[in-house]
């Protein structure tokens, strides 16, 4: 289950679906939402709370795709620390290389 709420409040939940395409495309969506969280927190001016809403729900998403000791986590964890608008930037690129990663593996397993 990943969160579907990025704004701090009452998180709806979806279990991803047995079905390999269906999950694929969920997670992809989930990825998309983040990406798009990540620029709210651009637009906020860095707001604490969206940062770190978005902050956690970005980690654990990437840990459970990929693990906590994968370079997508690993990169943007670090990124995220830094805190700054370029390397918070670079934290969404590497959810956007998490998404292009997932569909590589998709047309690969067909």
């Amino acid at each position: 289950m990943f969160p579907v709420g990025l704004d701090g409040s009452e998180h709806e939940h979806r279990i991803i679906s047995q079905d390999r395409g269906t999950a694929e495309m969920r997670i992809e969506d989930q990825i998309d939402e983040l990406i798009k969280a990540g620029w709210g927190v651009v637009d906020s001016d860095f707001d604490p709370i969206a940062l770190k809403n978005w902050r956690v729900k970005a980690f654990e998403c990437l840990t459970t795709m990929f693990g906590p000791d994968h370079a997508y986590t690993k990169y943007f964890e670090h990124f995220v620390k830094q805190g700054d608008r370029n390397n918070v930037l670079a934290a969404g690129g590497v959810l956007s290389a998490a998404k292009e990663h997932i569909k590589g593996n998709r047309i690969w397993a067909v």
